[in-house]
């Protein structure tokens, strides 16, 4: 840093009776170490400081009056391997010994080397003037990267330098609404009642998100919510959520929950929730409004949102294929761990069929077999019929008249769609994920209309139910066996696994089922099997009540409980970097749930990068699942060897051999980047 270095100088110069700070430019640096930092009891001073001279104009701090601060002095950090997003505050303060506080403070972060034209402004903040404290929020900072700081005074007449305290801590993102508002681009709103409590009777509070960096769209996740939906004062007052593009009520609606001029109420007396909802906002702001009645009080809402300088993403439609053969749905049920082939098909033509889902329709499945108690294609959307049906006047199932039954319901089945399966696994279990769709969501819930639908399964090892012909029905609510359909889960039962989807722009269906509090958008069906064995798997859906409003099931390659492979990135990016941090990434290896006996899985690592020589992996070549052990986690260091290599790949798979030959899990590919 020679400019800084002369400069200093020269004012050392003008100044020789005074003596400036010793971080006054970058040789006398004060290194925090990593952070946090925020110690109560110690002061820095950036009085006599001389101003520094950090080069290319595409760097100054334009954010301030002053860009060339006459009183400046420099502090590092490092930032911690498990925060990203901080709060930086400089605050003027009495040292105890009659010190004059820093006034107006300047605070200006940048990242890159501290010398001259080497440094990038990531941030800024000039504190009013008169004022003793100057605040940074910042969100992204990579763990292990080195930032620094620089804090200056400003004033238009005489010097305000003084002394300070400095303090760097992660910056909380959670907020509860009746806090009023957030500037942050990144949050977790709560109800008033926080993660824990349940919010309190005849509120009504406004929260306004307005992110100060620029921004095109604004995410809004409900992760769940929770209203009591009883109707309050004289039926005019239900509990409500609303969601405005905009910074205030004023502003366009986005979603409406409770909302007591709806068409679709879900009663008195009961709850209206969910999870996995979202919505953007494209003004700039969004605005969250919360209003209690006199009634019940529920566990209330956690929303997550997250502001983008790329313009919201469109949604796809989902794409439906009512005439694909046998081959094809083979195709896209069969995988490494379980063969299937196709036995029986009892469905009217165009019930039936194969899909394909990218990412931005929000289903939650890529591709796989549809079954419906209508037409297939009317599953796709947008959602912009809320009674969308064909009752094809077709017969029910013996199987699910008896589920039926066994429910305590006894209604019988009509206009039926049944694919029977034959399944040859190839390890100790059977695992697909699904996801239910109906059209009776929200408006039939809890009357006769309750459309019904099931896995069955049998062979070697599995008892069954006599009155099922000693078959198993998978298709249930997790570590329960309550079999999913309208009235056992919606926004009123079991809200944990429900998806309001009434503006869903990719799908038709009204409601959808999720995993509990959208832990993923699918449901897991799973039976212990015994290896090497043929299976019988029958799925089957089905109208109940009348023919009219159609449901659907939409359903996954069928797999083996494989384990899951995945490297928790800690540059926030998805993929490893050379020279990026200094904090390792983790490789971790989870199965997807306990198990009842040890497996020895076989691990193999190859691709293009070579461990301990671009990379640092220390993994056994097998790794062993208990009962009290179903997770592993190994660092990953990457190796700088100042070579121009372009991408190289690391491949991690497991496999396994049950008895009928080896089973290959699923490669994980991870690029490694210069």
């Amino acid at each position: 840093m020679k400019k800084i270095i002369t400069l200093s100088l020269l004012f050392f110069s003008l100044t020789i009776f005074a003596q400036a700070p010793a971080n006054d430019d970058c040789n006398g640096i004060i290194n925090l170490g990593t952070v946090p930092y925020c110690p109560g009891n110690e002061f820095f001073t950036n009085v006599n400081a001389t101003p520094s001279d950090f080069g290319a104009f595409t760097n100054l701090p334009t954010c301030l009056t002053s860009t060339n601060s006459p009183r400046d002095v420099w502090f590092q950090f490092t930032a911690d391997a498990s925060i990203t997003d901080y709060e930086i505050t400089v605050t003027g303060a009495d040292d105890g010994t009659g010190s004059t506080p820093l006034n107006t403070p300047q605070l200006v972060l940048y990242r890159g080397f501290c010398q001259f034209d080497e440094l990038i402004i990531m941030d800024c903040v000039e504190a009013p003037l008169g004022d003793s404290t100057a605040t940074i929020k910042i969100n992204g900072l990579t763990p292990g990267l080195t930032y620094f700081l620089r804090v200056g005074d400003y004033s238009a007449g005489a010097p305000n330098a003084g002394t300070f305290k400095l303090c760097i801590q992660e910056k909380s993102p959670v907020v509860t609404i009746d806090q009023g508002s957030s500037d942050a681009s990144y949050g977790i709103l709560y109800d008033s009642g926080g993660p824990d409590g349940d919010y309190d009777s005849l509120e009504n509070y406004v929260f306004t998100i307005c992110p100060t960096d620029f921004n095109q769209c604004i995410s809004l996740v409900l992760e769940y919510y929770n209203l009591d939906n009883s109707d309050g004062f004289f039926g005019l007052l239900t509990d409500q959520l609303i969601i405005y593009d905009g910074a205030d009520t004023l502003s366009p609606k986005l979603a409406h929950f409770g909302d007591p001029l709806s068409t679709t109420p879900s009663g008195n007396g009961g709850n209206d929730g969910g999870v996995c909802f979202q919505v953007y906002g494209t003004s700039g702001c969004i605005t969250v409004q919360f209003i209690s009645n006199g009634e019940m009080q529920f566990e209330g809402f956690k929303a997550i949102w997250q502001a983008s300088q790329d313009p919201c993403p469109q949604s796809d439609l989902i794409t439906i294929d009512a005439q694909a053969d046998t081959s094809i749905i083979s195709e896209y049920l069969n995988t490494a761990y379980a063969q299937t082939s196709i036995d029986t098909i009892i469905c009217n033509n165009g019930s039936y069929g194969s899909f394909l889902a990218s990412d931005n329709t929000g289903l939650g499945i890529s591709k796989g077999l549809i079954l419906t108690t209508g037409n297939a294609i009317n599953a796709i959307g947008p959602n912009d019929n809320s009674s969308t049906s064909d009752d094809i006047g077709k017969s029910g199932d013996a199987d699910l008249d008896a589920l039926s039954t066994l429910l305590g319901e006894g209604s019988l089945s009509q206009d039926a769609c049944i694919v029977e399966l034959d399944v040859f696994a190839y390890s100790n279990k059977l695992s697909f994920e699904y996801i239910f769709g109906s059209e009776e969501y929200k408006e039939f819930v809890n009357t006769s209309y309750n459309d019904i639908f099931a896995f069955l399964v049998s062979g070697p090892g599995i008892t069954g139910v006599p009155q099922l012909n000693n078959q198993e029905n998978i298709a249930v609510i997790p570590n329960t066996n309550i079999p999913v359909q309208i009235n056992s889960v919606n926004q009123e039962t079991n809200w944990q696994y429900y998806r309001d989807n009434q503006l869903g722009q990719s799908i038709q269906y009204d409601g959808l089922t999720s995993d509990s509090l959208g832990i993923k958008k699918s449901l897991t069906a799973q039976i212990n099997v015994i290896p090497c064995n043929h299976y019988k798997l029958k799925l089957a859906i089905a109208d109940r009540g009348d023919g009219a409003y159609d449901s659907g099931v939409f359903i996954s390659e069928i797999k083996a409980g494989s384990p899951e492979i995945m490297v928790e990135f800690k540059s926030g990016i998805d993929y490893l970097v050379e020279m990026c941090t200094t904090v390792d990434d983790i490789l971790v290896i989870e199965l997807d749930g306990e198990v009842k006996d040890t497996i020895t899985y076989t691990v193999n690592v190859s691709g293009s990068a070579i461990n301990g020589t671009d990379y640092i992996l220390n993994i056994p070549g097998t790794l062993t699942f208990s009962p009290n052990q179903t997770k592993y986690s190994f660092p990953i260091t990457i190796i700088d060897d100042n070579i121009v290599e372009g991408t190289e790949k690391i491949i991690i798979s497991l496999s396994n051999n049950f008895g009928c030959g080896d089973v290959i899990f699923e490669d994980l590919v991870i690029d490694l980047k210069d």
